[in-house]
């Protein structure tokens, strides 16, 4: 007989991720429908100075924003990653972001499906097309940028000087004290 082991949604099991995201799901305001959701998050993202959206998909009570990556970001990025996407959760935070939903193994409620707690199903209320009709898509290096509050090359080097911290006291912590000199 087959066994089967589960799969779990887990970062380390990543390859790669195509695209960033913030999941607004507020208390209190489920009034809205897809469209005033699509308004109330592209003038909030506007004023934040954040690029707008590929996609803004309703959730059946908030909405997902999604911005479309050109090429996958690959594991070796994912700290980049995390900084970004956790750049987009703070400055997007006051439209009842969801925080604990940032991490690049989430799922998200998927397009057609129905919102059991709703009733409302999941779809499209905003696109984001270029003059050939294409969605827009963003270079990774350069939403980083936009997102960061810091140039890439000076978030690099502080990332490099915590990894080298972390080396020197991983080796500190190896060395074994003998007693008697």
């Amino acid at each position: 007989s087959d066994v089967c082991l589960p799969i779990y949604r887990r970062v380390v099991n990543l390859a790669r991720v195509g695209l960033m995201f913030v999941d607004i799901d507020p208390i209190g305001a489920e009034h809205l429908d897809g469209d005033q959701w699509a308004m109330r998050c592209l003038m909030a993202c506007q004023d934040e100075g954040i690029p707008a959206p590929s996609l803004i998909v309703f959730s059946g009570r908030g909405v997902h924003l999604k911005w479309v990556l050109t090429s996958p970001v690959t594991r070796k990025a994912i700290p980049r990653w995390n900084h970004a996407q956790g750049q987009l959760v703070e400055r997007l935070a006051h439209l009842g972001v969801y925080r604990a939903a940032k991490d690049a193994s989430r799922v998200l409620r998927l397009e057609g499906t129905r919102n059991s707690k709703t009733g409302e199903v999941c779809q499209v209320v905003w696109e984001d097309r270029d003059l050939g009709g294409e969605l827009v898509r963003y270079n990774f290096d350069e939403l980083f940028d936009e997102l960061a509050e810091m140039p890439r090359h000076e978030y690099e080097a502080l990332v490099e000087a915590r990894r080298q911290e972390q080396e020197r006291r991983r080796r500190r912590a190896s060395l074994k004290v003998i007693k008697g000199g």
